[in-house]
C-alpha cells in the first residue's frame, strides 16, 4: 500500500518541518514489513496535528486523511477536542451549537477555542501537508539460545500494531481528566456546582 496525500494551501517556499509516525495499517509479522507515514509540513508537529482535528471535527477530511490524523501520536490527547467529542456523540446538538456552547465556557474560563469553522479557512491559506506512506521490511529476529543477559531482553518491545482508542478512552492523567469533566459539564448543562462554588455561564 503506498499513499500521498496533500492538505492546505500554504506557500510550497515557505520552510518545511519534517516528522514521521507509525501507520495503523501496519503490516505483520506475516508479511514482514510495517508502514510509516513520512510528513512534511510548514507548521510544527503540534500545530499539525491541531489542524487535523479541526479538519477531522467538520468533517472535511477524506477516508486516508483521516488515518493519518487518527494515526498522528496525541491526536486525541486535547481537552477541548474530547469534550466536543462527548457532546457530539450525547448531546442532541449540531456542531455549531457546540463549538459556540464550548467557546462560550472557554472564554470564561480565560481560554481561547481552536475549533471555530472559520478557522478552517485561515488556517487553509497558512498550512502546506504532505504525507507519504512508506513500507519498510522488519527485519529478521535471530535464533533465540535460550540465554538472555536480562529480562528485558526477552523478546520485542515494539508493538506490531497501533491501536486506535475511542475519544473518550484516550488516557489523560488525573489532573487533565478533571480539565476534560469540568469543561464538558460546564459548556454541556451551563452550570457547575464544585467544591470552589457555583459556576454558571452568563
Amino acid at each position: 500500500m503506498s499513499s500521498r496525500l496533500n492538505l492546505g494551501k500554504g506557500n510550497v517556499n515557505r520552510g518545511f518541518h519534517s516528522f514521521a509516525w507509525r501507520s495503523s495499517r501496519s503490516s505483520t509479522e506475516l508479511t514482514r514489513s510495517e508502514t510509516f507515514w513520512k510528513v512534511r509540513s510548514t507548521f510544527g508537529k503540534v500545530k499539525t496535528v491541531q489542524y487535523l482535528r479541526l479538519k477531522f471535527f467538520w468533517g472535511e477530511l477524506s477516508f486516508d486523511e483521516e488515518q493519518l490524523a487518527f494515526d498522528a501520536p496525541g491526536f486525541l490527547n486535547d481537552v477541548e477536542f474530547n469534550v466536543m467529542l462527548t457532546m457530539l456523540a450525547e448531546q442532541q446538538m449540531t456542531k455549531e451549537r457546540i463549538t459556540k456552547r464550548v467557546e462560550k465556557a472557554l472564554t470564561f474560563l480565560k481560554k481561547k477555542s481552536h475549533f471555530r469553522k472559520e478557522l478552517i479557512n485561515q488556517w487553509e491559506h497558512n498550512i502546506l501537508i504532505t504525507a507519504t506512506s512508506s513500507v519498510r521490511p522488519i527485519r529478521k529476529h535471530k535464533a533465540f539460545s535460550g540465554w538472555v543477559r536480562n529480562s528485558s531482553a526477552v523478546g520485542s518491545k515494539r508493538k506490531s500494531k497501533v491501536f486506535t482508542p475511542d475519544p473518550i478512552s484516550e488516557d489523560f492523567d488525573n489532573a487533565t481528566f478533571d480539565e476534560y469533566e469540568f469543561l464538558y459539564k460546564l459548556a454541556s448543562v451551563g452550570k457547575l456546582d464544585s467544591n470552589l462554588g457555583v459556576f454558571r455561564l452568563p
